[in-house]
């Protein structure tokens, strides 16, 4: 599985609708497969490759995570 997309719910595996902790539960299941002591990971891609997923990983979570934060806050602001 190569990570060429830039979709971030493709990158979680989460759908648009995820809510925060759904969100959330999936970086940690996508982080895990993705730690770069595992031993799969190691036989499948090479650490520089290991490395260019994990960011993307972790760059998908932040912007997923900051666009439902605002989407809350927005939405608790018009209530």
């Amino acid at each position: 599985m190569k990570f060429v997309t830039q979709d971030y719910y493709q990158i979680l595996n989460v759908s648009p609708e995820a809510s925060g902790e759904e969100v959330k539960r999936a970086y940690r299941t996508v982080r895990q497969s993705f730690r770069p002591d595992s031993m799969a990971v190691h036989s499948l891609y090479s650490q520089e490759e290991t490395e260019t997923i994990s960011a993307k990983i972790d760059e998908a979570f932040q912007i997923l995570s900051l666009l439902l934060q605002t989407f809350e806050r927005l939405w608790h602001d018009h209530i």
